[in-house]
């Protein structure tokens, strides 16, 4: 009776083993090419949002001062840069090239302060501590240090916390679709 029943399982067992092994395998690369997919919308979706949050804190920083001397040249608007490789984001930050990078990551980005503000040597004289502003040369021939220069939350600190936000958003969403497509491919 053993034997008879040794063979019915390999009789059985095995055909319904197998399919049962390719079911699973085709779920599993069903699963992963429409996860992949997915993935890959999910972080060209960020990669907007991010862009887009960019600039609404360049726009908050902007508001949080009015220029009483010098015309804005919103170059905060494109210093967020997402570039998406794959599924992977990358921000960088880019400035102007007029202004700099250095001055617009350093002085304005990370520190907060408004419209050209400097420190160091101008016209040979020295200045160190808070960045001041400059006077203009039609008004002072040479330019000469100005008032101390207005300062303001930094947009770094906004700018993180709104990427923050967006990654928990989006990967919330992500982990919600994932648990989908498995339960679609089963």
């Amino acid at each position: 009776m053993s034997n008879l029943l040794s063979q019915f399982k390999e009789l059985v067992e095995t055909p319904l083993q197998r399919k049962y092994k390719e079911y699973i395998q085709n779920a599993v690369t069903r699963s992963n090419e429409q996860l992949l997919q997915l993935a890959k919308q999910t972080a060209e979706q960020m990669s907007v949002e991010i862009k887009q949050a960019g600039v609404e804190t360049a726009q908050d920083f902007y508001g949080s001062y009015s220029p009483v001397a010098y015309r804005r040249r919103n170059s905060l608007n494109k210093i967020v840069q997402p570039k998406v490789t794959g599924t992977a984001i990358i921000v960088e930050y880019y400035a102007s090239e007029s202004l700099g990078n250095e001055y617009l990551a350093n002085l304005v980005w990370e520190e907060g302060y408004h419209g050209g503000a400097k420190s160091g040597v101008l016209a040979g004289v020295s200045h160190s501590g808070a960045p001041r502003w400059t006077t203009y040369p039609f008004i002072t021939n040479p330019v000469r240090w100005g008032r101390m220069a207005q300062k303001s939350d930094s947009p770094e600190q906004t700018e993180y916390q709104r990427e923050e936000n967006i990654i928990d958003k989006n990967v919330a969403q992500l982990v919600d679709n994932v648990f989908s497509v498995i339960e679609g491919n089963l």
